[in-house]
C-alpha cells in the first residue's frame, strides 16, 4: 500500500512539474505540431474536470516509462484523436494554473 502511494506521489510530483515547464514554454512532452493542431482545430468543450481526469489517467500510462524521451514516443503511438485529446486537456490544465497564478498576484 505504501508503495502504490509513493507512486501516486510520484506521478503527480511529475505532474506538477510538467505544468510548471509548460506554463513557463517549455512542453518537452509535446511536438510543436501537436500544440498547433489543437490550437488551429474546432475542438470540444472540455471542461477542467474532464481534463484533470484525461491527463492523470494519460499520465498513469505514460508512468511506466521513466525518461521524458520514452513518455514522448508513447505519446507518439496513440491514435491522432486520443493524442489531440490529451493535448488539449492538457493545456486545459497549463492555462487554468496561469490564471490561478495571476488570480494569487492580485
Amino acid at each position: 500500500m505504501l508503495s502504490q502511494n509513493h507512486k501516486d506521489q510520484n506521478k503527480n510530483n511529475e505532474l506538477d512539474l510538467l505544468l510548471e515547464f509548460a506554463s513557463k514554454g517549455s512542453w518537452p512532452l509535446f511536438e510543436t505540431e501537436w500544440l498547433k493542431s489543437v490550437r488551429t482545430e474546432e475542438n470540444k468543450k472540455i471542461t477542467l474536470g474532464m481534463a484533470k481526469r484525461i491527463v492523470n489517467e494519460g499520465m498513469k500510462k505514460l508512468s511506466v516509462h521513466r525518461s521524458v524521451a520514452r513518455k514522448k514516443i508513447a505519446l507518439e503511438c496513440l491514435n491522432e484523436n486520443e493524442r489531440k485529446v490529451f493535448t488539449h486537456s492538457f493545456i486545459k490544465l497549463v492555462e487554468f494554473k496561469s490564471l490561478d497564478e495571476l488570480k494569487e498576484l492580485q
